[in-house]
């Protein structure tokens, strides 16, 4: 699993900060770089990794570590392309690994409803940004505030970033707290 973590990221940070396409698309230009590559982590966290399962709540713990220090050399190279601080290094860093602990913690505890996780993933990371731009191309606007509620669209600021991971961050303590007494119970 971590060779082909370290594959993607390295695809990713590759495609964000290097001419690598035919056509050169605007979204991807050198200042953008590690909001991309901040982008293509919470891709593959949030969708990729809950599949594997980790092994119960230490399991949970050191994969996504794993995952964040395996992700930090290439992060710094598109941090440094993108010439980005280190508070915004630190906060795309740290909604990465809240959203690989919320993901893991998560469907560690719901097996049943891994399900209605990537379905309620969907629904905030591709139905909701549809659903307002739709409204804002019929004139019904004011609704871009909701756009908080989707990591993708957090990464893109630090301050959002800082705060989702806060709050995915303590979410996920409290799953893992839950898990760890839920496998106290049963052994």
């Amino acid at each position: 699993m971590s060779l082909a973590w370290m594959g993607y990221l390295l695809a990713a940070a590759l495609l964000a900060s290097s001419d690598a396409v035919l056509e050169r698309l605007p979204s991807l230009r050198p200042e953008r770089a590690y909001p991309a590559f901040v982008a293509a982590e919470l891709a593959f966290l949030l969708l990729a990794w809950p599949l594997w399962g980790a092994g119960g709540v230490a399991g949970t713990i050191r994969g996504a570590a794993l995952l964040i220090l395996l992700a930090l050399p290439p992060a710094v190279v598109a941090a440094g392309i993108a010439d980005e601080g280190w508070r915004e290094f630190l906060a795309g860093q740290a909604l990465a690994a809240a959203s690989a602990l919320f993901s893991g913690s998560l469907l560690l505890l719901w097996r049943r409803g891994a399900a209605w996780y990537f379905l309620a993933v969907f629904l905030l990371v591709i139905a909701h940004p549809l659903f307002l731009f739709v409204l804002g191309e019929h004139g019904h606007g004011g609704w871009e505030w909701t756009g908080a509620l989707s990591p993708f669209r957090a990464a893109l600021e630090p301050v959002a970033s800082a705060v989702m991971a806060g709050a995915l961050g303590t979410v996920s303590i409290g799953l893992l707290f839950l898990g760890a007494r839920r496998e106290r119970k049963g052994t």
